[in-house]
């Protein structure tokens, strides 16, 4: 028994660390509702590799990702080369009000 705890414990804490590896990316107005997600987690080194990502599990992004706005760690950010690391976060800003 006392074998099953620990392995399953241990199973656990490989699941968080793999989380913890992970950049966080956050949806907001219509990318949410395109995603139907507030976030997901990706394994990426830039902007442009999260965004494919996210583009890659949610097809329905590719047209809206374009006019999106691009925070991270909130600090805005159109260039798509700029550097992000396990346990940033990325926000996507749709334009809001039609703007």
């Amino acid at each position: 028994m006392e074998l099953i705890i620990l392995n399953s414990f241990n199973l656990v804490a490989q699941c968080q660390q793999s989380v913890d590896n992970l950049t966080v990316v956050r949806f907001f107005a219509a990318a949410r509702a395109i995603t139907k997600q507030d976030q997901i987690q990706v394994d990426a080194l830039t902007l442009g590799q999260a965004l494919i990502e996210a583009e890659t599990q949610f097809p329905g992004l590719t047209k809206a990702l374009p006019k999106c706005s691009y925070l991270i760690n909130g600090l805005a950010t159109k260039d798509l080369t700029s550097l992000v690391k396990p346990g940033d976060t990325i926000d996507v800003l749709p334009p809001f009000a039609g703007g």
